[in-house]
C-alpha cells in the first residue's frame, strides 16, 4: 500500500485509516517512529535494542539506561517503535528499564538481568512482563486497547458464583468480554453462535455482562434470569452471565451493544468488536487467536463499526482500459481529462468502464469480493477559472465498512467516505480559482471481513457524468478549500501567495480584516512540504542513527530544534525547550498539540494567531539556514490554508469555512463566555446555558466556557440535561497559567457525598463548587468520553457559602504502602478524640478538628471491597443485610447503628449518617479483616465522610 500511503500522507500525517504514521502520547509529545525494518537484527557499529512486552509487542516510551563496568551510566535511551540504538564502542554493558517510564501493568522482573556481547555488536531483547494489575481501577479510569486492567470480581446472576479477572486468567488463555443486555435483539442474535463455538473450546473464558443502566432501562439478575427462561428453548449459554456492578460499561466507553472486548493473557485490553457478530467464523478466529499456544501479542482491532477479520491483500489480475475508453465511459461532453492506474502499487486494483441500459456509461472498481483490498484511479482534468467540477457517484457495498475516498490534489475531500447502497448522486468538489489542471483519485477501499461472507449489493462503486460549468450564485453553497501558496514553481518559490491582515479578532484574514479565515496546519503535509523535502519526510539523527519523519511544522520543529534537560541520573526531564531563532516554541507547543484532537478532521486546522505566524516564520528561517538556503517573507504561508464561499448562503444549519472559526468552543483559548442573566442572590438560579457538542472529539468531547465571578463566594455547577440525555457529561474546570497553557483548577468532582443526589433532586450528573473571588476567570469544560454528538444544559447558582459532605476516601478505595513499607488505605487523617469517644479530621498538627466530625455512611454505597462472595462497593446496610455482620457477631449492634441512620428526617443532611465512635469503627475494621482486608486499621474509612465548608477566604 506504499503508494496509497503517500497519497494520504499529502492529506495528513495523522493516523488514518490507511495506516499512516501517527503522533502519539498527547500528554508530552508524540513518540518518534524510526524508518526502516526495526526487527532482530545484528548490527554493525551500534547495540540495537529491542524493547518489547513478554507476549513480543513492541514497546515505546521506555527509557533504558546503559552502564559500563565502573557503573557509570553511559547512555540512555527512549524506545521508538520497539527500538533504541546505542553508538557504544565493544564491550560489556549492563542495561536497566526505567521503571518510571513502564505503562501501568507492566513490572521489571526480579531475575531480569541485560547486558551487551563484548565481542560483537548484536541486538538485546528486553522483554518486559505484565499482568492484571491488583488494585481497583479508580472512579475515573477510561480503558483504551493497550491498556493493562486493574482486577475485578463480578457474580453471576443467580448468586452462586464470582468471577474475578485475575483468577480466571490463572487457567485461561483470555477472557472475553461480551456486554449485552436483555432487551437487545442483536445480542440474542449473536448469542446462539458465540455459544456454539464457546462450547467447543477450553481456553478461554467468556463473561457475558450484562449492561446495568442501558437504552433507558434499568437491568437486575431478576431480569436476566427471566432472559435465560425465555429463551431456554433457543439455546443454553454455559458461559456466565452477571450483572455490571463495577462500571465497566463506563470505564469501556460502551455506547452500543453487543459489544465484545478481549483480554488476553498478559492482562492487555487486545481487541474490541462492536456489533453483532452472528458468524461462527469470527468466533473461531476470536478464539483461535487469544487462545492459541504461540499467540504473539499485538493490539487487535478496534472495529468500532462492525468487526471483521483480516485477510491478505490479493494483487491485482486485470488491467484498465486506456485513458481514452476511461474518458469516453466517464466524461461529459467538452471535458478534457487524462485516466491513470497507480502503476507504483502493486496491490492497487485498478478501474475499468461500465455500462447499464438505465444509467448508461460509467466507470467502476476492480476489486469487488477482495477484502482488505483498494481500488484506485488518477483522472487529470483540465479546468478554465471558475469552472465548477462535478460528478455523479454511486457505491454498492456494506455501509460504513467499503467505502469510497476522493482526492484533489492530493486533498481528501470526503473526510468519511461514502458507503452503503447509495443511488446516483451528484457531488460539486471544486472551483477553479485560475486556469490549472487538477487531479482527482477515486479510492475504494474494501474492508478487511470475513472473504468467505456473502457480499452486499453489487460490492463496487461508480463515478460518471465528470463535467464542468461555470459557478454563479444559484448553485448550491460549496466551500473551496485553496493552499494559501499556490502556482507554478520558479526559483524555489510558488507563483501565489495569499495576501493577509491581522483581524480585530486576533486571528490572521485573507485580503482584509473582514476576509476570510487564514487557517495553518501543524500536523499535516502542506505545500511547504512538497516544495522542500523530496518525499514530505524529514530526516534526524537520534543516538547517531539517521532517522525520518513526515515533513510537518510539529514534528520538524520538536525534532529539529528541541533540547531537553534531564536530572542528573538521567531518569526524569526537568523541562523542555524548542529554541527557533530568537524564541522558544515549547509552551506553543504543547498548547496547540493539546488542541488537535478537538479540531474537525481530516485537516484539523486551527485559525492562524500572531503567535502561530511568529512560529511558522521562525521555523522557515532557521530550516533555510540549516539548509545553507535563504527563505523568503512569505514561506511562511506555505503552511496555510483558506476557503473560498461560492454559490448560494449556506443553510442555517451549516456552517460556513470561509469565516467561520470552527474551533469556537473547542479550546481555552476561544470558549464561549458565559455570566449571569441578573445579579446573582442566594439561591439564585441562572438560565440554563447550552453546551452543543458539534464534533465527536477523541480525547475530552466537549465545549470550554469561560466564567468570570461577579463577586465573593461559591458557584455551584450543575448538569440538567434530564433522563432522556444519551450522553451523561462530567465538569472539568481549568485556570490559564501565565505561560498560557491550562491547568485544572480544582477536582470538581471526585469524592463529594451528593446531598442533592440523596434527597433526589433531578439534574443529571455533575454537580460541583468553585470557590471564587471577584473578578477570578475559570473555564469550564464540560465534557463526555464517548466519540459522539449531543447537547446537555447546566446552570450556575451563587452561595456566600456552602457546607458539602466528602467522602474519607481519597482515591476511590485503593491501598498502598507508605515510607515506612506499611500498608495503608488512600485515605484523609483521622484523629480520636478520647473526650466523646468521636472520630475527627486531623488538623495540621495531627488533633482532631473538632468542627469536622467524621460520620459513617450507613444506608448508601461505599468503597468498600471484599474478596469474599464480590461485596463490593455494598453500603453497611445491604452487608446488614446480606448476613455479612454475623460473621464477627456484630448484626445487632450495627442494625441500631442502621436504625439510628434511618430515624433522622429525610431533608437533614446528614440522613442515612451517624457519628463515628469507637465501637462501629473497630466492627468495621473487625469486618475488613475478615473478608479479606489487611493494612492499618484505616480501612474503616471505606464507609467514612465528614463536612467541609467552603467559603472564599482572599486570593
Amino acid at each position: 500500500m506504499k503508494k496509497l500511503t503517500k497519497i494520504f500522507a499529502g492529506i495528513t500525517a495523522l493516523a488514518l485509516s490507511f495506516g499512516i504514521v501517527g503522533c502519539g502520547d498527547k500528554t508530552t509529545y508524540p513518540t518518534f517512529k524510526p524508518s526502516g525494518d526495526a526487527g532482530i537484527t545484528e548490527t554493525e557499529g551500534k547495540y540495537t535494542i529491542n524493547v518489547t512486552s513478554a507476549g513480543g509487542m513492541k514497546l515505546d516510551g521506555i527509557r533504558i539506561n546503559a552502564y559500563d563496568a565502573n557503573g557509570a551510566k553511559v547512555r540512555s535511551g527512549i524506545s521508538a517503535d520497539g527500538v533504541i540504538n546505542f553508538n557504544l564502542n565493544l564491550g560489556s554493558y549492563t542495561l536497566k528499564i526505567d521503571e518510571t517510564t513502564l505503562p501501568e501493568g507492566y513490572y521489571v522482573a526480579e531475575s531480569a538481568s541485560y547486558a551487551t556481547n563484548p565481542e560483537k555488536h548484536e541486538a538485546v531483547n528486553i522483554a518486559i512482563p505484565s499482568k492484571v494489575i491488583s488494585q481497583a481501577a479508580t472512579s475515573s479510569t477510561v480503558y483504551s486497547l493497550g491498556d493493562i486492567m486493574h482486577d475485578f470480581a463480578l457474580k453471576d446472576y443467580t448468586g452462586s458464583a464470582t468471577y474475578k479477572l485475575s483468577t480466571l486468567l490463572e487457567t485461561k488463555k483470555a477472557v472475553v468480554l461480551n456486554f449485552w443486555y436483555p432487551d437487545c435483539p442483536n445480542c440474542t442474535q449473536e448469542f446462539s453462535f458465540l455459544q456454539r463455538v464457546y462450547a467447543a473450546q477450553d481456553d478461554v473464558e467468556v463473561l457475558g455482562v450484562c449492561l446495568q443502566n442501558f437504552s433507558g432501562n434499568v437491568y437486575t439478575a431478576k431480569d436476566v434470569a427471566t432472559y435465560v427462561t425465555q429463551h431456554a428453548e433457543k439455546f443454553i449459554l454455559t458461559f456466565p452471565l452477571a450483572i455490571d456492578t463495577v462500571d465497566l460499561m463506563r470505564k469501556f466507553s460502551i455506547s452500543a451493544a453487543p459489544t465484545t472486548i478481549a483480554i488476553d493473557r498478559y492482562g492487555m485490553v487486545a481487541s474490541r468488536d462492536v456489533g453483532r457478530e452472528d458468524n461462527v467464523e469470527f468466533w473461531q478466529k476470536l478464539f483461535s487467536t487469544y487462545g492459541s499456544d504461540d499467540y504473539s501479542q499485538n493490539i487487535g482491532p478496534d472495529n468500532g463499526e462492525g468487526g471483521g477479520t483480516s485477510t491478505e491483500k490479493e494483487k491485482p489480475d486485470v488491467t484498465m482500459p486506456a485513458s481514452t475508453e476511461m474518458a469516453t465511459a466517464a466524461n461529459a461532453s467538452g471535458l478534457k481529462a487524462t485516466y491513470r492506474a497507480d502503476e507504483d502499487d502493486e496491490y492497487a486494483w485498478p478501474w475499468t468502464t461500465t455500462s447499464d441500459a438505465v444509467y448508461g456509461s460509467a466507470i467502476t472498481t476492480t476489486n469487488k469480493g477482495k477484502h482488505n483490498s483498494y481500488s484506485t484511479v488518477f483522472v487529470d482534468v483540465e479546468l478554465k477559472k471558475d469552472d465548477l467540477l462535478s460528478f455523479d457517484y454511486s457505491v454498492s457495498s456494506e455501509k460504513n465498512m467499503d467505502k469510497l475516498y476522493v482526492t484533489l490534489d492530493g486533498q481528501l475531500l470526503n473526510s468519511e467516505g461514502w458507503s452503503g447502497n447509495v443511488d446516483w448522486t451528484t457531488y460539486d468538489c471544486y472551483v477553479a480559482d485560475r486556469d490549472k489542471t487538477i487531479t482527482l483519485a477515486f479510492i475504494f477501499r474494501k474492508d478487511d471481513g470475513d472473504p468467505d461472507a456473502e457480499s452486499v449489493g453489487e460490492d463496487c462503486a461508480k463515478i460518471k457524468n465528470i463535467r464542468t460549468s461555470k459557478i454563479s450564485g444559484e448553485n448550491d453553497a460549496i466551500d473551496v478549500i485553496r493552499d494559501a501558496a499556490s502556482g507554478e514553481i520558479k526559483s524555489g518559490k510558488y507563483e501565489y501567495y495569499a495576501d493577509v491582515t491581522l483581524g480585530d479578532d486576533g486571528f490572521y484574514h485573507i485580503g482584509s480584516k473582514n476576509g476570510p479565515l487564514l487557517y495553518i496546519s501543524l500536523t499535516n503535509i502542506t505545500p511547504w512540504s512538497k516544495l522542500h523535502t523530496s518525499d514530505n519526510t524529514f530526516s534526524v539523527t537520534v543516538n547517531g542513527v539517521a532517522q525520518s519523519g513526515y515533513a510537518t511544522l510539529y514534528e520538524m520543529s520538536y525534532y529539529l530544534f528541541s533540547e531537553t534537560i534531564e536530572s542528573e541520573d538521567g531518569t526524569t526531564i526537568l523541562s523542555y525547550s524548542v529554541n527557533i531563532g530568537d524564541k522558544d516554541f515549547a509552551t506553543a507547543l504543547v498548547q496547540y498539540y493539546h488542541m488537535l484532537d478537538m479540531l474537525e478532521k481530516p485537516y484539523q486546522l486551527m485559525p492562524v494567531s500572531e503567535q502561530l505566524k511568529q512560529w511558522a516564520e521562525s521555523f522557515v528561517t532557521e530550516y533555510a539556514k540549516m539548509n545553507n538556503a535563504i527563505s523568503h517573507e512569505d514561506e511562511w504561508l506555505e503552511f496555510c490554508f483558506y476557503y473560498d464561499h461560492y454559490g448560494k448562503t449556506h443553510k442555517s444549519n451549516e456552517t460556513c469555512r470561509m469565516d467561520t472559526d470552527i474551533t469556537k468552543g473547542l479550546t481555552m483559548f476561544n470558549p464561549f463566555e458565559i455570566g449571569f442573566t441578573s445579579t446573582p442572590d442566594v439561591g439564585d438560579r441562572t438560565e440554563m446555558i447550552t453546551a452543543n457538542i458539534k464534533y465527536p472529539l477523541t480525547t475530552k468531547n466537549g465545549v470550554y466556557f469561560k466564567f468570570t465571578a461577579p463577586k465573593d463566594g461559591v458557584y455551584q455547577v450543575r448538569d440538567y440535561s434530564g433522563s432522556a440525555a444519551e450522553i451523561a457529561p462530567d465538569l472539568a474546570v481549568y485556570k490559564m497559567t501565565a505561560d498560557g497553557l491550562n491547568s485544572e483548577f480544582q477536582p470538581v468532582n471526585e469524592f463529594i457525598l451528593d446531598f442533592d443526589a440523596l434527597t433526589g433532586v433531578s439534574y443529571r450528573t455533575f454537580n460541583s463548587y468553585l470557590t471564587l473571588g471577584e473578578g477570578e476567570t475559570v473555564y469550564l469544560l464540560p465534557y463526555i468520553t464517548d466519540q459522539t454528538t449531543g447537547t446537555f444544559t447546566f446552570d450556575i447558582t451563587y452561595h456566600e457559602t456552602v457546607d458539602k459532605l466528602m467522602h474519607c476516601s481519597t482515591a476511590g478505595g485503593q491501598w498502598t504502602y507508605d515510607e515506612n513499607g506499611v500498608f495503608i488505605y488512600l485515605g484523609i487523617n483521622a484523629a480520636y478524640s478520647s473526650a466523646d469517644d468521636r472520630y475527627y479530621y486531623a488538623d495540621e498538627n495531627g488533633q482532631p478538628d473538632l468542627s469536622k466530625p467524621i460520620y459513617i455512611n450507613m444506608i448508601y454505597e461505599s468503597f468498600f471491597m471484599s474478596e469474599l462472595n464480590g461485596y463490593n462497593y455494598l453500603s453497611v446496610e445491604q452487608l446488614h443485610t446480606e448476613g455479612v455482620f454475623d460473621l464477627i457477631n456484630s448484626s445487632a449492634t450495627v442494625k441500631a447503628y442502621i436504625d439510628q441512620a434511618r430515624a433522622k428526617d429525610r431533608t437533614d443532611e446528614l440522613y442515612g449518617l451517624v457519628e463515628a465512635d469507637s465501637t462501629l469503627v473497630r466492627i468495621l475494621n473487625n469486618l475488613i479483616d475478615t473478608t479479606g482486608g489487611a493494612g492499618d486499621n484505616r480501612g474503616w474509612m471505606f464507609f467514612g465522610c465528614y463536612m467541609e465548608h467552603l467559603a472564599y477566604s482572599g486570593k
